[in-house]
């Protein structure tokens, strides 16, 4: 996301690019969001000069510098302001992309955690929910899945099989190879199945090991 906003700002924003650059801010403050939510104490409870974020704001490598970590206050301030962003200049509609009204719940949810309820309320009306039940979603949608946008959604991923990141996981990786001995129970010549860790020491070679499991580069196998 910091790569799409250094680009965006570094040149004439082309027609129709505003709300690209809106999303880029959006999805950052997101992050950063969830990354207080995982690893840092309540802003309620430590302050503003409790322990915040490493906030990396521009695009970096692992050869780069460490961002030294923030104060919470500089961190919720930093989501606050890439929210804002949103909120001043989204202007998609489409619940697949993070747009104004689900940012307004970001922007409450943020001011809810520091313990900023008035500006938490105003946020939260202000996605436009009548709160009275009448935008619920029908017993059908219910039982449908929850995979089609109906009228609960604020915000969601379109999750297809082009659009999907499970291949990034950890059990993505546990099919390292394929076996060719012929009396293996390992494997097939489709898409094949877990192979156990240490018939891997024994048959395979050019692996990588990584991430707390075995993630392939390149596998072969060779017969016992």
């Amino acid at each position: 996301m910091n790569v799409i906003r250094l680009l965006l700002m570094q040149t004439k924003l082309p027609e129709g690019c505003d709300d690209l650059l809106a999303q880029a801010y959006g999805i950052r403050g997101w992050n950063f969001l969830n990354l207080y939510h995982l690893y840092c104490a309540s802003y309620t409870s430590a302050g503003p000069s409790g322990q915040g974020l490493f906030l990396r704001l521009t695009p970096a490598d692992a050869s780069g510098d460490n961002a030294p970590r923030s104060d919470l206050a500089t961190s919720m301030k930093r989501i606050i302001d890439d929210f804002t962003y949103v909120y001043k200049n989204s202007t998609g509609t489409d619940s697949y992309f993070i747009n104004k009204r689900a940012v307004a719940l970001l922007l409450a949810r943020t001011y809810l955690d520091m313990g900023e309820y008035d500006n938490a309320r105003m946020y939260a009306e202000a996605v436009g929910s009548p709160f009275d039940g009448s935008d619920l979603m029908t017993k059908e949608e219910y039982q449908s899945g929850f995979n089609t946008i109906n009228s609960e959604w604020l915000w969601g991923f379109n999750f297809t099989s082009e659009t999907t990141n499970i291949y990034a996981s950890i059990p993505s990786f546990y099919q390292v190879a394929t076996a060719k001995d012929k009396d293996s129970g390992y494997g097939t010549l489709g898409y094949g199945t877990q192979v156990d860790y240490d018939y891997l020491l024994k048959n395979g070679v050019d692996y990588l090991v990584g991430y707390g499991t075995v993630r392939a580069c390149q596998i072969i196998c060779r017969y016992i």
